[in-house]
């Protein structure tokens, strides 16, 4: 639906916003009304027809700033309309589809059987010697998981996380290591050529 808004100091005069219950709309500022007393500022949203909806900033959390794809504009709901609960409805739908997909395959995976790669030996040890830095307990943590990983006569499914700077690579290079080790193939994908 997009990015939640922290605070309406984020918003701008002519953003797209996404409004959970109405869809998207541009927000065009805050606007004050009087009542018994009291003033209130209020969120006013556009949408198509020229329709305004006004939100209390009390209620921020229903708003959220819209994400696309860079120079893209999007359609604007028409207030009332189906057009957002249909959109909705087919997300929905096609997030259930794809987690369905993803339970199968893991189902799959958890079946399938996988290469046990052997542990430590003495070449190992010797490449691990080279490497200049020495290991966090994160990192040495993370190494003996995935080594352990490794040795499992199943897939491997891990996901490693780290700020840049952590040591993600040298435990990558270990894991490549030991597979070409065992004769397998190893590719590596990085998303820059800086990382490369």
């Amino acid at each position: 639906e997009g990015v939640a808004v922290e605070g309406i100091g984020q918003l701008r005069p002519g953003d797209p916003v996404v409004h959970r219950e109405h869809g998207i709309g541009l927000y065009r500022g805050l606007n004050s009304l009087k009542t018994a007393g009291s003033e209130q500022e209020l969120l006013c949203i556009e949408y198509a027809g020229s329709d305004k909806l006004f939100l209390p900033i009390h209620r921020l959390n229903l708003v959220a700033r819209f994400t696309a794809f860079e120079g893209t504009t999007p359609k604007v709901d028409r207030l009332g309309g189906e057009t957002w609960k249909r959109s909705r409805k087919k997300v929905k739908k096609s997030l259930r589809d794809m987690a369905s997909d993803l339970l199968s395959m893991h189902a799959a995976r958890e079946l399938a059987p996988g290469h046990s790669f052997g542990g430590r030996d003495t070449y190992f040890e010797e490449f691990e010697g080279t490497f200049p830095f020495e290991e966090t307990p994160d990192q040495s943590a993370a190494i003996e998981d995935v080594l352990a990983d490794m040795q499992r006569p199943r897939p491997m499914d891990r996901l490693v996380c780290g700020d840049v700077g952590y040591g993600k690579t040298e435990l990558l290079i270990r894991a490549a290591f030991k597979a070409l080790e065992n004769a397998k193939q190893v590719a590596v994908l990085v998303p820059t050529t800086i990382l490369a």
